[in-house]
């Protein structure tokens, strides 16, 4: 991995940016926090409620609540964070005092928090093989920078000691082993090729191709820092999947190609150039049924 590419995934995007936190000083912020990236991940964990698994917790959010999860920034989740409970980050926080969010809202805090540390984090978007035993499920995870291992590890910041017991392969979530979790282009090219069944990769009512070449979109975008809601489309991903667009088809093959084996430069590259793929200055929220703004890094 070269110096100039950890450097880009060393420093914010426009959603992890802390500068926009209202509440709080970036220094307090990251005094305040453990030097290891498995504890910062950690500490994530026992910061946000997951909206499909309240019940682990005792705990029923207000209607007023769930507003929580149109927060595209860590900045408004440490704003919602810092308006229920003013302490550092490190104090503990019971489920009220919690945001609510989905497996995206963890990785964004995480990635957040480990860039203002300067640690090199990425956002991948894709399927995990363990909540399900015959079905990869919509998930997000982190990617750190292991300068020992010269490699990657997938740290699961969603994942605390309640969760663990529903998981039908055991993982540590700051060492996920590689095959338990599969990005959106890896599950576009597993299928593509025949070697799977695209009808296993999804979640709730959406499941196969459509739902992967989305996945593969939004992995491609937080690669380039952009790390949106799961429900957020745009672009390319608003179109109607057709099976027998050969060039829609064959553009997706070339991006999944690019993110699984290229330098960060063509995949920024190709970010930037494949129309459909950038994010605009806005997004549409299948959750909210609406239009909204993306933040800018000023």
């Amino acid at each position: 991995m070269r110096s100039e590419e950890l450097a880009f995934w060393a420093t914010p995007g426009p959603l992890t940016d802390l500068r926009g936190v209202r509440r709080s000083s970036i220094e307090a912020i990251v005094d305040d926090l453990p030097d290891e990236p498995a504890e910062i991940t950690r500490l994530v964990s026992g910061l946000i409620l997951h909206r499909h698994l309240l019940h682990l917790y005792g705990f029923t959010p207000s209607t007023e609540r769930f507003a929580d999860l149109e927060s595209r920034s860590a900045a408004e989740l440490l704003d919602t964070l810092f308006a229920l409970d003013g302490r550092p980050l490190s104090a503990p926080r019971s489920p009220a005092q919690r945001a609510v969010g989905v497996c995206r809202h963890f990785v964004v805090l995480a990635c957040a928090l480990l860039r203002a540390k300067g640690l090199p984090a990425r956002a991948r978007c894709g399927f995990n093989g363990y909540f399900d035993r015959t079905r990869f499920l919509d998930h997000w995870i982190v990617e750190v920078w292991d300068a020992r291992q010269h490699q990657w590890v997938i740290h699961d910041p969603q994942l605390d000691d309640r969760q663990r017991p529903l998981l039908v392969v055991a993982v540590e979530p700051t060492d996920v082993p590689s095959g338990v979790f599969i990005t959106g282009a890896a599950a576009w090219r597993r299928c593509r090729e025949g070697l799977d069944d695209p009808l296993r990769y999804g979640i709730l009512d959406w499941w196969g191709m459509p739902f992967i070449r989305g996945n593969l979109v939004r992995d491609l975008a937080a690669l380039n820092k952009v790390e949106l809601l799961p429900w957020d489309v745009w672009g390319v991903i608003e179109k109607p999947y057709d099976a027998d667009d050969h060039d829609m088809l064959a553009t997706m093959d070339v991006l999944a190609d690019l993110v699984e084996t290229a330098p960060l430069d063509d995949i920024r590259r190709a970010y930037e150039t494949t129309p459909g793929v950038r994010v605009g200055s806005t997004v549409r929220s299948l959750e909210a049924g609406r239009l909204a703004r993306v933040p800018e890094l000023s």
